[in-house]
């Protein structure tokens, strides 16, 4: 069970990471593109291509190594960096304005602010999700200390040392966190209600 959840939470990382790379290169991208610049790649990942297509003149890619992404802009200096130079014969374009550059180099982690406001409205507006683990017993061994104090299977606990608790994980936290060792809990069995020393 440990390994799913180690799976669940890997497969998660990536594709939020990725979600939130292809918003960050689409802000430079869509900028690109407002600006009149030449635009030969976006591509997620770096690496060799897993996947690649064209599309309005476009190289899109997804890339092994997923750790961030780029657009191929031969008109900035920074797609050098990533690309290495141009060889001869290649198209010879006027180099962006400043303006252009800056603008398409802030786009990108506008995208990002822009995104991470979408997100948070979104969580607003649905609300976060709460794990549902009331805490209700499903077993006690028979002959245990539990049994001998009466509790049974169904037995839903209300409170622990005085404070209410409403899942296994508050009765966890509230009873490593008392300064003693014999805690009163507050039990409901069938409507019924009963304090367990």
């Amino acid at each position: 069970m440990a390994i799913l959840n180690v799976i669940y939470v890997s497969v998660a990382v990536i594709l939020l990471f990725g979600a939130a790379v292809f918003v960050h290169e689409y802000g430079h991208y869509w900028m690109a593109r407002r600006r009149g610049l030449k635009i030969e790649g976006f591509s997620i990942g770096f690496g060799p291509k897993i996947v690649s297509w064209m599309h309005d003149g476009v190289e899109w890619s997804w890339r092994w190594i997923p750790a961030g992404g780029f657009v191929k802009l031969p008109q900035m200096a920074t797609s050098d960096a990533i690309e290495g130079k141009a060889g001869e014969g290649a198209e010879k374009l006027p180099p962006a304005s400043p303006f252009s550059k800056i603008l398409v180099a802030i786009a990108g982690p506008a995208m990002n602010v822009f995104f991470g406001i979408v997100i948070a409205c979104l969580l607003w507006w649905t609300g976060i999700p709460v794990q549902v683990n009331p805490p209700i017993v499903g077993h006690v061994e028979p002959g245990s200390p539990e049994a001998k104090l009466g509790i049974q299977p169904g037995d839903e606990i209300i409170s622990v040392d005085g404070k209410r608790v409403t899942s296994w994980h508050e009765v966890q936290e509230t009873t490593i966190l008392a300064r003693g060792t014999n805690l009163p809990v507050f039990i409901a069995r069938a409507g019924q209600f009963s304090i367990i020393f």
